[in-house]
């Protein structure tokens, strides 16, 4: 496994099929770090409800990475929830009173939050989970958004303001500032897949040919994809209870829900303040 830093990212495109040395995957304690857990996809296009027009998400093909690829893609070391990480976290032992309320959302209840969630999970509980979140990642703040029902059978999990499923895709750097992760958390009784390309936004700009003076563009998922769809898009097993914290400003990512039985259930967190 590499315990190294991001480089090297400068290739000609015709070896743009093979994983580049970037962002690294590590499994907190409690988590199985196997090499069993991940797959690796091209990309394609799709059209048409329920995707947005033009979404990217991964092919139904797949393949193991290769060991090189392990090799650039895995760490072993102690995870540090720095910005050039994605980090699987077995938070089990807190979600008791979340996954119930899950189970209990009702026929054509897609989301709750805010005062709704508060209600039915109660305070003790959203603040055993922030201080469980606390302690791992050295966040000064956690903020539980809402918990969503997962539609099964889906190459892409995210949705957009009219409901329609984005596919793979940065968060807003607006939103997002320097220090802010999410974490996403399988509250379901079903395993499912984070998504993800492992190459940071300001080298996916090199790639392009583009300065990032001016902030990453919002275009600048679909522009990669479209120019390198055999880069190989990271799918990574996430089993009930876990969950990953990543810097979604700085990752392109999504979920799928491709092989569960039934729908489900996830929990969107916001921490803030963690050190890069």
């Amino acid at each position: 496994m590499n315990n190294g830093t991001f480089g090297g990212i400068g290739s000609p495109v015709g070896s743009m099929s093979q994983l580049k040395k970037g962002i690294q995957l590590a499994f907190a304690r409690g988590c199985t770090s196997s090499p069993d857990r991940i797959r690796l996809h091209t990309v394609e296009r799709v059209s048409g409800e329920p995707y947005t027009k033009g979404a990217f998400v991964p092919s139904l093909d797949e393949r193991i990475p290769s060991p090189s690829e392990e090799e650039v893609l895995l760490t072993d070391r102690p995870p540090t929830f720095g910005a050039h990480e994605v980090v699987i976290l077995d938070l089990s032992p807190v979600l008791s009173s979340f996954r119930k309320a899950a189970s209990e959302l009702e026929v054509g209840e897609t989301r709750i939050y805010g005062t709704t969630l508060r209600k039915r999970v109660g305070w003790q509980a959203l603040d055993d989970l922030s201080d469980y979140l606390v302690a791992l990642t050295g966040a000064d703040e956690v903020v539980v958004s809402d918990i969503k029902r997962v539609i099964s059978g889906r190459r892409s999990t995210t949705r957009g303001i009219k409901g329609e499923l984005l596919g793979l895709h940065l968060d807003d750097n607006g939103l997002f500032p320097e220090g802010h992760r999410r974490v996403i958390i399988n509250l379901g009784d079903e395993a499912r897949r984070l998504l993800m390309v492992n190459i940071p936004a300001p080298q996916l700009l090199e790639l392009m040919g583009t300065s990032d003076e001016e902030g990453v563009p919002g275009d600048l998922a679909p522009r990669f994809l479209a120019a390198f769809p055999s880069y190989p898009i990271v799918s990574v097993q996430l089993l009930p209870g876990e969950g990953y914290v990543m810097s979604t400003r700085l990752v392109l990512h999504d979920g799928s829900s491709v092989g569960q039985k039934g729908d489900d259930y996830t929990m969107l967190v916001s921490c803030q303040g963690i050190v890069d």
